[in-house]
């Protein structure tokens, strides 16, 4: 199973979510920092758990 497709997936998608992240804690009238910041802790929760998954699958696909 090519592993780069998924790991492009998986970084789009976490790039989506902080942009959508920063975006709403902007429009609450939070300062630019404080929306990147919250965008980045996003980013990064959203990568680690798509990581997770990836190698779940990748060792579920291996077989014993």
């Amino acid at each position: 199973m090519p592993l780069l497709p998924w790991l492009l997936t998986a970084g789009f998608f976490s790039l989506v979510v902080a942009m959508s992240a920063a975006i709403l804690k902007g429009s609450t009238g939070a300062q630019v920092a404080e929306s990147v910041l919250f965008g980045g802790g996003a980013f990064a929760t959203t990568i680690m758990i798509s990581l997770g998954v990836l190698v779940i699958v990748r060792d579920w696909h291996k077989g014993p």
